[in-house]
């Protein structure tokens, strides 16, 4: 397998492939692996040794090895996929030190499928430090492991795993010339956003690689990663220092900006019955949620408070923050008018009230109000002077359709009929069939009133007619026939005797046949009748 020339310089120095074997379970059980030479990826067989070459008879020597998580096919003693290993030194021979700035190995989420020889792509740099040495030597470094289990939430995957280190006699090494600086590998200008009012955590990788150990020196930042970055532009400087003590630095810019709009609350629509021409709506000011700035309060349009017309208006309500974000929300306000117009009565016949045909009744009239409309027409139907008892309706109706009616009944008045005496004699009545000789005159004589005024304008007769009628014993009526009156004689009213005088010229031929005779009044309703037979 071909190797970077990193790692060839790493080798040169005398660090080699670290493998950790797992102890008396390691056939079953999942493990952790190690890899001496500082560089990804990680591989070789288990238990290889490290191979530092020479110490350092004058000061220590520092190099890194890499952790990574392995998977050896246990069926029962599996890492959970998508789980977390920890990791922790503890303990070292000869001297040894670690540190190890990081002590989580996260499982890949597919970890079961391939259950066998599997190395995971996540690793944990550890800085091991071998102190200064005049003698040949060889040393273990131990780790301890616990990961989450497949298939469960309560137990673990656990066990120890160590390193042999060796090294040959120790030289002298600060006479070694190494006047290269490690690379830093920084990442580009990040561009976060706001999570606060602080501004927002951030995290990064920085890393740096040396052609000679450690291969991967250790990197410091500031701000560190994971550290809480203000709004604005804040640059992070971060140095590497190889074992010569050769220091690289650098920067990169880190932007924390607030581009999210506040989120303004759903307020529910509002339906509303008018209560005039415009209809006032109150609400809450609606709940605004940002992240950055605190206290912003909603302004709506049209505001709380507003008289809204009948109809459908959309409000608007929208906070800006303090970066110039807007968020905003919308509602509806319905008023609707289902109010019909109310009536009044005006002018008209007296309610319940009783008027003689012919008397002069007051015309009715009304008026109507709407609360949005104001004053609407007012139609009344109903109104007569015929004789009988008459119902007033006033209706109204609003721009929206809404028809006001008054009830049935409500209002009502009569127009009374006139009364009559008569036929006076020579006219039987009271159901008397007056005989006649054919062609005679007979005077019909009558009176009509106006209430207790007494008509004499002939106008106040409407007519008379004459109708067959069936003679008794007999079996068929006589025709009808027209009302003739004697010579030139007309309907005349006789002031001296204070009536209605008609005369009537009976048919000339017929003897036998019987006829009603009836007067209608003008009020087309009084009547006087009387029945004769002719001889």
């Amino acid at each position: 397998m071909m190797r970077s020339s990193a790692f060839r310089a790493l080798a040169a120095a005398g660090v080699a492939l670290l493998l950790v074997a797992g102890g008396a379970s390691a056939a079953v059980a999942d493990q952790i692996i190690v890899d001496g030479d500082g560089v990804v990826p990680i591989a070789g067989p288990d238990g290889q040794a490290a191979n530092i070459g020479a110490a350092c008879t004058d000061t220590s020597r520092t190099f890194t090895v890499l952790l990574a998580a392995r998977g050896n096919g246990g069926d029962q003693n599996r890492f959970a996929d998508g789980g977390e290993v920890t990791v922790s030194f503890t303990s070292a021979e000869q001297g040894m030190t670690v540190s190890m700035p990081d002590t989580s190995l996260d499982v890949d989420d597919t970890w079961s499928v391939n259950r066998q020889n599997r190395i995971g792509t996540d690793t944990v740099a550890v800085q091991v430090t071998l102190p200064a040495k005049t003698e040949a030597g060889q040393g273990k470094v131990h780790f301890a492991y616990s990961g989450e289990k497949f298939g469960s939430t309560t137990q673990k995957v656990e066990g120890n795993s160590s390193v042999t280190v060796n090294w040959t006699a120790g030289v002298t090494c600060v006479s070694v010339t190494d006047k290269i600086a490690p690379i830093l590998d920084l990442p580009e200008n990040m561009t976060v956003e706001a999570t606060s009012a602080a501004g927002a955590v951030v995290t990064y990788e920085a890393t740096a690689t040396d052609e000679t150990a450690p291969a991967a020196p250790l990197v410091t930042c500031q701000p560190a990663s994971g550290a809480t970055f203000p709004l604005g532009t804040t640059t992070v400087s971060c140095e590497a220092t190889d074992a010569a003590g050769n220091k690289s630095t650098g920067t990169f810019d880190v932007l924390v900006q607030d581009t999210t709009d506040p989120v303004v609350e759903d307020l529910p629509d509002v339906v509303r019955e008018a209560t005039g021409p415009t209809t006032g709506v109150t609400w809450a000011s609606p709940t605004v949620t940002e992240a950055v700035t605190s206290g912003l309060v909603a302004a709506c349009s049209p505001e709380s408070g507003t008289g809204f017309e009948v109809g459908i208006t959309t409000v608007t309500c929208s906070a800006t923050d303090a970066a110039g974000n807007t968020g905003s929300s919308t509602f509806s306000v319905e008023i609707t008018d289902k109010t019909p117009p109310e009536i009044t009565w005006t002018a008209g016949p007296v309610n319940g009230g009783h008027y003689v045909f012919g008397e002069v009744i007051p015309q009715p009239s009304c008026t109507a109000f709407d609360l949005v409309d104001g004053e609407v027409a007012c139609l009344v139907s109903g109104f007569s002077t015929a004789v009988g008892t008459h119902e007033l309706t006033a209706t109204a109706t609003d721009t929206r359709d809404n028809v006001s009616t008054t009830e049935p009944g409500e209002y009502t008045y009569t127009v009374d009929p006139w009364t009559s005496k008569g036929f006076f004699q020579p006219v039987d009545m009271g159901g008397v069939l007056n005989t006649v000789k054919a062609g005679s005159t007979v005077p019909l004589k009558f009176e009509l009133f106006a209430g207790s005024s007494e008509l004499t304008n002939v106008s106040a007769v409407k007519g008379f007619t004459v109708k067959g009628i069936v003679c008794p014993a007999a079996s068929t009526p006589a025709d009808d026939i027209e009302l003739v009156t004697t010579g030139q004689t007309v309907l005349r009213y006789d002031t001296t005797a204070g009536q209605f005088i008609q005369n009537w010229q009976t048919p000339k031929s017929g003897a036998g046949s019987c006829y009603r005779v009836t007067m209608l009044a003008a009020d087309s309703y009084t009547t006087i009748t009387a029945d004769f037979k002719l001889k």
